[in-house]
């Protein structure tokens, strides 16, 4: 992965196919750009040029004192200007979906797609941090996926938590996870999407994280957005309907 340096943040980034509409991808809490390493080759695949990144607090990047969501939704414009983006789709996740929100006030963009996201802090629980055991990790880790799901894919969830143990051993984990959160609970949730900006909702009706009934508040708040839900999936649709993802986004951005 490339990085754009800048005064306080040093930031980690990846850029998927050659041509085509751009698009940004923007993940959640504590999540880095790796996660979309599929949905970007799908979507490469599909004709889109597709950037992605670790926000600060996430994977690669590195950031310098305390931030806001505003802070993280400059850094993809920066991203923009160093790659020299006119224009772009955006596609947020869980928070991703927040800081899209606030880029869209920001930057004149293409469409959005909110995806297991939300538009009222109601929606927002206090994170406790991941347990220090692989059995806690993996007890709280099947509380983002369809029950269904984890009894068939227990081998995935494993391989995850594993991922996420090896994480939250660095040193640095828990002072990033904070800062995220700070820039969540800081913001004062006042930056709308323009109106009219198209704009797809995708989430699944077993979310146990962020309830379905977000997304049909974000509809509610934006009359004009379409809204998908995805029946027997959680919070983390990345991983349990991965084509049913791209077959929306793409249809939505053709």
């Amino acid at each position: 992965m490339a990085v754009l340096k800048r005064k306080a943040v040093n930031l980690n980034y990846e850029v998927v196919g050659d041509s085509g509409p751009w698009v940004s991808l923007i993940n959640g809490y504590t999540r880095p750009g790796t996660d979309f390493r599929m949905l970007a080759k799908h979507l490469a695949n599909a004709g889109f040029q597709v950037l992605y990144f670790d926000n600060r607090g996430a994977g690669k990047t590195e950031a310098f004192g305390t931030f806001s969501l505003a802070d993280m939704a400059e850094d993809v414009c920066e991203l923009w200007r160093e790659l020299g983006i006119e224009n772009s789709h955006v596609l947020g996740i869980s928070m991703g979906g927040i800081i899209a929100q606030v880029l869209s006030q920001m930057a004149s963009i293409r469409s959005l797609v909110l995806v297991s996201s939300t538009a009222s802090q109601q929606y927002l629980s206090a994170d406790r941090g991941w347990p220090e055991s692989l059995e806690g990790i993996e007890e709280k880790l099947s509380s983002y996926f369809d029950e269904g799901f984890y009894e068939r894919n227990k081998l995935l969830v494993s391989m995850m938590a594993k991922n996420i143990l090896e994480e939250i051993s660095g040193q640095e984990f828990l002072s990033r996870a904070q800062a995220q959160s700070h820039a969540i609970r800081s913001y004062q949730w006042d930056a709308r999407c323009p109106a009219k900006l198209p704009l797809l909702v995708l989430h699944g009706t077993a979310d146990r994280i962020i309830p379905v009934q977000a997304a049909y508040d974000i509809q509610s708040l934006y009359p004009w957005a379409s809204l998908t839900t995805f029946d027997d999936c959680g919070h983390l649709l990345l991983a349990e309907n991965l084509k049913g993802l791209v077959t929306h986004v793409s249809e939505f951005w053709s």
